[in-house]
């Protein structure tokens, strides 16, 4: 790709659109109060340092850009009615926007295709650039320097992709068989009978008892049909005490209620260290990933931790997280929130919005990182 065409590239992730309101209004005002008129001056200035920037030509959205596990509010439409609002705003730039899914996005490409409410976006990629050459992934040309981008649940510990869409369904299905109200209260009595059902096969019960005498009528076409029709109920009893346990685990391991009165809570205040990329780079997941990789720089997101450092392996590698936008210690002035990264001819820069000042700063450029 042509350089002087693509460059400059803003990247941004992990908006997770309808998980909490306060990300979506900042990122809301991001686009409105500096992107707009970043893109209509042609420059903007970074704070303290006064260093000015060109507009950004491209947008490239790198994953959970809407949260389709987990929204607030047990309204599992909410992200995308949220989203309509941020995708008209981007449209608005005319810049060209790349959309790179996430895992908590990950169908997000099928919704939007059926509502064709992102007819410029085009396909919704998986990694980028798309596609590999010889069983490598090429990184697109910027400068001196190749980039590679990609959300970055591909370095977690699952490697296939068969585990990684049964992860993503029973995340999005358990999080909407809690939006219904009722099964709140009904999962509870689903999860106990599951458990009564399992725990059958091992104790005596009447239910162990009804089903040993059902086994003598088998070889009737009725007995057959009537043990299908329990096999049936049973296993469904089952699928529905999973789904509830799992939408237990996200609902109040998470603390994503926000009852009427209730005080919102940090949801990331679990103490629950962020990884760093120095632990990326270890993972076995990374390395598996890295070797496919023909790039200088592989950037992505998923971890909420944003920072930039150079590969040991060699000096022109480095790694970038672009961050979040969701806010992990209740302060926006945290490092580790609404950051987002900058990449032109002379290299990528990490760089933070401060939505109460209005203003934009830097954490870090590639100049100045250290080695991993």
């Amino acid at each position: 790709m042509n350089a002087m065409s693509d460059s400059p590239i803003l990247v941004i992730s992990d908006m997770h659109l309808g998980f909490e309101d306060e990300s979506a209004d900042r990122f809301q005002n991001f686009i409105t109060r500096c992107l707009t008129s970043w893109v209509h001056r042609g420059q903007t200035t970074i704070e303290r340092t006064g260093e000015t920037l060109d507009a950004p030509r491209k947008i490239i959205l790198l994953g959970d850009f809407i949260d389709l596990w987990v929204s607030r509010d047990d309204n599992t439409v909410r992200p995308y009615k949220e989203s309509f609002g941020v995708v008209n705003s981007l449209n608005a730039l005319n810049r060209e926007i790349v959309y790179v899914a996430g895992n908590h996005d990950c169908i997000a490409g099928t919704f939007y295709a059926k509502k064709n409410s992102l007819p410029d976006w085009g396909y919704v990629f998986h990694r980028y650039p798309e596609p590999p050459v010889d069983g490598r992934w090429k990184g697109e040309k910027i400068g001196e320097m190749t980039y590679f981008f990609l959300h970055g649940h591909q370095f977690d510990v699952f490697r296939y992709k068969s585990v990684l869409r049964l992860s993503n369904f029973v995340g999005s299905a358990a999080a909407a068989a809690e939006g219904f109200w009722k099964f709140k209260w009904l999962g509870a009595l689903v999860f106990l009978c599951t458990l009564g059902v399992v725990a059958s096969a091992l104790f005596p019960n009447p239910l162990f008892t009804v089903l040993s005498g059902l086994t003598a009528s088998l070889n009737t076409w009725l007995g057959a049909g009537l043990m299908l029709i329990i096999g049936v109920v049973l296993g469904l009893l089952v699928s529905l005490g999973v789904l509830w346990l799992f939408g237990r685990f996200f609902w109040v391991y998470y603390d994503l209620y926000r009852h009427p009165g209730h005080t919102p809570k940090n949801r990331f205040n679990l103490k629950m260290p962020l990884e760093t990329l120095q632990q990326v780079i270890k993972s076995t997941g990374f390395k598996r990933e890295q070797q496919r990789i023909d790039a200088n720089v592989i950037v992505f997101g998923h971890t909420h931790n944003p920072g930039m450092c150079r590969f040991q392996s060699g000096p022109n590698k480095f790694l970038v997280n672009s961050g979040s936008w969701i806010l992990q210690s209740g302060n926006e002035d945290d490092p580790h929130t609404d950051t987002f990264v900058y990449i032109d001819d002379s290299g990528p820069r990490l760089l933070k919005w401060h939505d109460k000042r209005c203003c934009v700063s830097q954490l870090i450029s590639w100049t100045d990182c250290d080695k991993c």
